[in-house]
């Protein structure tokens, strides 16, 4: 691990790529809207994904995910982006969005409206969460991307195995792994050389 390199600043820095954070917890159904907040942040950030789960009411319950329209609105500021329903892991909807910049300290408020719309089952990406472990991206349900952001200290393997934050890449097909480094399923251990060398990483 690189000298200096404090664990606990890394951890806050995770957590600011990685907020889930909402106010209250609302339901929505067809042309209704979700208010949302989210709580301050440590440190200066820009185009920081964020998620959080929803609850889908009336008509939009039985639409596809796909099918939802969804467009946010920062209170006060007027910025508009767009949004994705996307169901998780727990097979609980959850609503993701792309902050485009967060100053320390300031909370932001969003409105979210969520509509019915046309399918979209083409060239389209996707999250799929994998609680306090990874993050993968898929285009098109293949995975094309995985952030790595677990940290644990439960024994030394997985220690080694989450000390630092990286990117996996997977192959055209979306199954293999085509990068360096812990996979959460095989063994990494001290028989690796250069085990720092993982993945996509931002060195300093």
């Amino acid at each position: 691990m690189q000298k200096g390199w404090n664990m606990k600043s890394r951890n806050k820095y995770v957590l600011v790529l990685m907020i889930l954070i909402l106010a209250t917890s609302v339901g929505c159904s067809s042309g209704d809207t979700l208010r949302i907040e989210v709580s301050p942040v440590k440190m200066d950030c820009k185009d920081i994904p964020i998620h959080t789960d929803i609850t889908l009411t009336g008509e939009l319950v039985n639409v596809p995910a796909g099918r939802i329209k969804v467009e946010l609105r920062q209170s006060g500021s007027g910025t508009i982006v767009p949004g994705q329903i996307v169901i998780g892991s727990e097979k609980k909807p959850q609503l993701w969005w792309v902050i485009p910049q967060l100053k320390a300290g300031q909370s932001t408020k969003w409105v979210a409206t969520l509509t019915p719309g046309k399918e979209t089952t083409s060239n389209t990406f996707a999250w799929q969460d994998k609680k306090e472990n990874y993050l993968d991206l898929l285009f098109n349900d293949k995975k094309v991307m995985r952030y790595m952001y677990a940290y644990d200290t439960s024994s030394k393997q997985r220690r080694l195995e989450t000390c630092k934050v990286f990117h996996h890449f997977f192959d055209a097909q979306g199954k293999n792994l085509i990068t360096n480094g812990p996979d959460g399923v095989n063994e990494y251990g001290d028989k690796i050389l250069y085990q720092h060398h993982r993945g996509l990483f931002i060195g300093w």
